[in-house]
C-alpha cells in the first residue's frame, strides 16, 4: 500500500488493490500491476519470509519485536529489555504480526532482492500456505518460477463487509514444468 496521514499527524498504510512498485519495476509491469513473476533466491523461507510480532509505538521505528515467546522492549530510556512474548499489547491489538517477503523479479533484474513489508493477516497466512504447498509440489522453493498476485477478498472481522487483496504465491506450471523441476537440483544464492 500507501502511506496517509491522519488529521492528528499519525501514518498509517491504506491498502491498494495493485503493488506499488520501484521505478525499474514499474517499467516492466506498469503502474497497477496486480501480478509479478518472482522467485525465492534461497531455500530458507526463515530469510525469504522472516515474521516477527512487533510494536511501533508513536513515533518511528519498532518499540518491540518477539517470536511469540520470547520479546526485546524498548524501555524509556531507549534501552532494550528482554520479556516474555506475546504480552497484553498483542490483546490490545497494538502489537501486530509483521512480515518481509524477499523475492527477486527475474523480467526486471537478477542483480538484486525486492522487499515487500507485510502486515496484513490473510497474506501471511496465504503465503505460508504456498510456500509450504509449493516445496511439497517440487521438493523446494528456491529459483523456481512463481507468480505472486493480489488477490480480492470478502472479508468481516470488522464486523462489516469489506473487499481486501491479501497476497498469494503459487507456481503455475503444468505437470511437464512440474516434472522438470522436479528432476532438477536447485541453485542458490548463498
Amino acid at each position: 500500500g500507501v502511506m496517509a496521514v491522519s488529521q492528528g499527524g499519525k501514518s498509517y498504510p491504506i491498502e491498494k488493490r495493485h503493488f506499488v512498485l520501484p521505478p525499474e519495476a514499474a517499467k516492466v509491469y506498469g503502474q497497477e500491476a496486480d501480478e509479478l513473476d518472482v522467485m525465492f533466491p534461497v531455500e530458507d523461507p526463515e530469510i525469504v519470509f522472516p515474521q516477527r510480532l512487533a510494536w511501533f509505538g508513536s513515533s518511528r521505528g519498532a518499540k518491540c519485536m518477539g517470536d511469540g515467546e520470547k520479546a526485546r522492549r524498548m524501555d524509556d530510556q531507549g534501552i532494550y529489555q528482554d520479556r516474555d512474548c506475546p504480552c497484553e499489547l498483542l490483546e490490545k491489538k497494538d502489537c501486530m504480526r509483521r512480515a518481509n517477503l524477499l523475492v527477486m523479479l527475474p523480467k526486471v533484474s537478477v542483480s538484486g532482492v525486492f522487499q515487500i513489508d507485510i502486515s496484513s493477516y490473510h497474506s501471511i497466512i496465504d503465503l505460508n500456505s504456498g510456500i509450504d504447498y509449493i516445496r511439497a509440489l517440487l521438493g523446494r522453493i528456491s529459483m523456481v518460477p512463481l507468480k505472486l498476485k493480489r488477490v480480492a477478498r470478502e472479508t468481516h472481522g470488522s464486523g462489516r463487509k469489506e473487499t481486501h487483496y491479501p497476497l498469494q504465491i503459487a507456481f503455475e506450471g503444468n505437470m511437464d514444468a512440474l516434472m522438470a523441476f522436479k528432476g532438477k537440483a536447485p541453485r542458490q544464492i548463498a
